[in-house]
C-alpha cells in the first residue's frame, strides 16, 4: 500500500487507483486492523492527490483515530500533518478540525 501513496504523491493518479483496486481485491473481507489502517492511509493520500478534500480528511481522521486508539504514538506522529503541510491542507478544508483549532491558538 506504500506504493499507492507513493504513486499518488508523484501525481500518478491512475496508477495509484489501479494499485489500490488490486490490493482491495486481494484482501479478505474482515482484514486485520493494521491492514485497515494502511488502506485508510493509502486512500487518504489518493483522495488528497485527487483533491477530494472531504473524503481525504475523513480518511486521515480515521487513520489518526485508529493509531491513537492502538496507542501507536510513533505512527500517530507520522500521520498527523504538521507545520507547512497542516497549513496547506487546512486552507483547503472547509471546516477546521479540533486539532487545527487547538493549534491555531
Amino acid at each position: 500500500m506504500g506504493m499507492v501513496t507513493y504513486r499518488a504523491k508523484q501525481g500518478q493518479i491512475e496508477a495509484a487507483r489501479q494499485l489500490l483496486s488490486s490490493v482491495r481485491a486481494r484482501l479478505p473481507g474482515g482484514s486485520e486492523p493494521c491492514r485497515a489502517v494502511q488502506m485508510g492511509w493509502a486512500e487518504a493520500n489518493l483522495q488528497a492527490a485527487e483533491r477530494r478534500w472531504p473524503e481525504a480528511w475523513a480518511s486521515f481522521d480515521y487513520v489518526v483515530e485508529q493509531v491513537t486508539r492502538a496507542g501507536a504514538r510513533w505512527y500517530r506522529a507520522q500521520v498527523l500533518p504538521t507545520g507547512p503541510r497542516l497549513t496547506s491542507l487546512a486552507a483547503k478544508r472547509a471546516t477546521p478540525s479540533g486539532r487545527e483549532r487547538c493549534c491555531a491558538r
